[in-house]
């Protein structure tokens, strides 16, 4: 309860030259910002809506219902809905920045900077704006300036965890080769998760610097943790099945060259890549199948034996095709 009271409090006082806005109101507006920090797009836009219907005038939740209307890609919708946070709060910092990087994300860097400027008048310490700034230098391949952004973002606690996130990027899949550094992506990522050791976000952001590792095992793994927090979420089932793709393909190929080198006579060999495809994808029947096959060609039936039956009983099915 005292916790509660609390957020509201502050909540009050960031935005106080608005309405007077009931407990009840801003419990269902950090509900809404609950929602949508861990990309439940659907239940934020709702519980937006639901303040604005008890509270017309409240800023801050057209300000949410836009910056998630923004991500789920319906920009034109949310541009409609930071124009009326503007109009409620023409001076709030927090609503210029966050507009501010709307626009800069969608490549409106002109809008987005005027908007910024008048951010950075009336509160030049926001993090937002960092944020924002940080973005615009991204947009423009302007890396080492986004990152002295985004560090300056990270002295804020609410916007430590996105800047984390968004240098880990940088140094994840920078255009430009020179700035991409696993380790230091690694680092940065792990961070975020520090701060936030469930938020879905920070899973995503860690796995795929896994995935650009080539360590297809870890990025399934904290993929798989951030979509049992949101099953339904479109773009951590995506990446999800990107990296499984990529383990499956990668599998397949290793596999095709040992199917090569076994029809070539060429056994050890042939042994060493079906290995491979098995520590790549432990679950590639046709892997186990295949090794099967060496060991009978080299005459050591109980290791063929081993693995025939290990590969029937990933896929029953081979028992069928290969009688």
């Amino acid at each position: 309860v005292i916790a509660s009271i609390c957020i509201a409090c502050v909540a009050m006082c960031v935005f106080g030259c608005g309405p007077d806005v009931s407990p009840e109101t801003i419990a269902l507006y950090d509900q809404a910002e609950m929602y949508y920090e861990t990309m439940m797009y659907d239940e934020a836009i709702a519980s937006y809506t639901s303040v604005i219907d008890e509270e017309p005038s409240f800023a801050l939740a057209y300000l949410g219902r836009g910056k998630t209307l923004t991500a789920m890609g319906r920009f034109d919708e949310g541009v409609r809905d930071f124009s009326v946070a503007m109009d409620l709060e023409p001076k709030n910092d927090e609503v210029l920045a966050t507009v501010a990087m709307a626009y800069i994300e969608r490549n409106l860097q002109d809008e987005g900077l005027i908007i910024l400027e008048k951010a950075e008048e009336q509160n030049p310490l926001n993090p937002t704006i960092h944020l924002a700034r940080g973005l615009y230098h991204v947009k423009n391949l302007e890396y080492s300036k986004a990152i002295e952004e985004y560090l300056k973002a990270t002295k804020r606690d609410k916007a430590a965890k996105e800047a984390y996130i968004r240098i880990s990027g940088i140094y994840c899949c920078a255009e430009n080769p020179m700035y991409r550094n696993d380790d230091l992506a690694l680092d940065y990522a792990g961070k975020a998760l520090e701060i936030a050791p469930d938020d879905p976000a920070a899973l995503d952001a860690l796995a795929y610097v896994y995935y650009s590792r080539g360590d297809m095992e870890k990025a399934i793994e904290y993929e798989t943790k951030a979509l049992e927090m949101l099953p339904e979420n479109r773009t951590l089932t995506e990446h999800l099945m990107l990296f499984k793709g990529t383990v499956a393909e990668t599998a397949e190929e290793r596999n095709n060259r040992g199917a090569e080198l076994l029809l070539e006579g060429n056994y050890s060999e042939a042994a060493d890549e079906f290995r491979t495809a098995i520590e790549i994808d432990p679950n590639y029947s046709d892997a186990y199948y295949n090794l099967g096959k060496v060991y009978s060609h080299l005459e050591d039936y109980s290791s063929a034996e081993e693995y025939y039956i290990t590969a029937i009983e990933i896929d029953p099915d081979l028992s069928l095709i290969h009688i």
